[in-house]
């Protein structure tokens, strides 16, 4: 039985998808007529939840139409998996790791868009545990998606290892009490 666990991050830490979700997001935004700057993603969107950004965004609490540009960006995101940059040495490294521990992903992003990505990249059969945004109720800062994949491996703190790139996952992790190791995905790709 292994006693290790390495969680890995999905967006920024494993994958570069920032302008992939700029793109879908845009396209998303401008069915409303709102013009999304790159700038604008960088500041309000990048490393936060889609629920506590759009309502800021359009200015509104609509959730019929904060939910209908969300699905429609989850749509176009597959159309923009081209943009997306894959950390090559992460991957490698959980390679080296497998033998050594068990493999999870635990990310904000939806399951779809998750899948999508592991699938675009053929990664998927590196993880032995996959968490999404869809299998919680509350994400990132919220450490729950870290938890289900300590409880799953019955693993201690001082045996897991968490790779984050984001302030907001960064908090969730230290939440566990896990080993955190930080990643700098301007660096890493």
């Amino acid at each position: 039985m292994k006693h290790k666990l390495f969680i890995f991050d999905l967006d920024g830490t494993l994958v570069d998808t920032n302008m992939a979700n700029f793109m879908s997001y845009k396209q998303s935004l401008s069915v409303v007529d709102y013009v999304l700057s790159y700038e604008m993603f960088e500041q309000c969107i990048i490393g936060k939840h889609w629920k506590k950004f759009l309502p800021l965004l359009l200015n509104s609490n609509d959730t019929i139409l904060i939910d209908k540009i969300h699905h429609q960006k989850i749509k176009l995101f597959k159309s923009f998996l081209t943009q997306i940059k894959l950390n090559l040495g992460l991957i490698n490294l959980i390679k080296h790791l497998k033998g050594d521990g068990y493999i999870s992903l635990a990310t904000t992003a939806s399951k779809i868009n998750c899948y999508d990505i592991l699938k675009y990249f053929q990664i998927i059969n590196l993880f032995d545990h996959i968490v999404t945004g869809d299998d919680v109720k509350k994400t990132k800062p919220h450490p729950d998606c870290y938890k289900i994949c300590m409880d799953k491996f019955k693993a201690k703190k001082e045996n897991t290892f968490i790779f984050e790139d984001s302030e907001t996952g960064i908090k969730a992790a230290k939440k566990t009490g896990a080993n955190i190791i930080v990643i700098n995905f301007k660096t890493s790709f």
